[in-house]
């Protein structure tokens, strides 16, 4: 009698320590599931405010680019429509320092939050 309670004390014992070993692991590949999530959000998050840099930036240029061409053409400041505040087809504007100023010209790129600014000198 003494062997039968014996054995069943170690099979319950084994049992319940299975259960926790399954708890343990699962919740391991819980964790790092979470911190792979995590990580890549925060890695989408950056590679949009790059984007979105990246379009200032040649809003900026866009503008610094109108002003050259009318100072080239010596329309400068007569017919120039490089206005001091322009929206671009890809909803990206630019914004010029001032109008009569030409050298060094300074341009602002502004895309969603991000601003980029250029300054030139011809």
């Amino acid at each position: 009698m003494k062997k039968g309670k014996i054995f069943n004390q170690h099979f319950f014992s084994e049992k319940g320590i299975t259960l926790l070993l399954t708890v343990f692991v699962l919740g391991g590949i819980l964790a790092i599931a979470a911190s792979l999530a995590t990580t890549a959000v925060i890695q989408l998050k950056i590679s949009g405010a790059v984007e979105d840099s990246t379009v200032a930036f040649y809003a900026a240029d866009a503008g610094i680019e109108c002003r050259l061409y009318y100072i080239r053409q010596g329309e400068f400041g007569v017919t120039d429509d490089c206005m001091t505040l322009t929206t671009l087809n890809n909803g990206a504007s630019y914004q010029i320092d001032s109008l009569y100023s030409t050298n060094p010209m300074k341009a602002v790129g502004i895309y969603r939050a991000t601003r980029r600014g250029i300054e030139a000198t011809y």
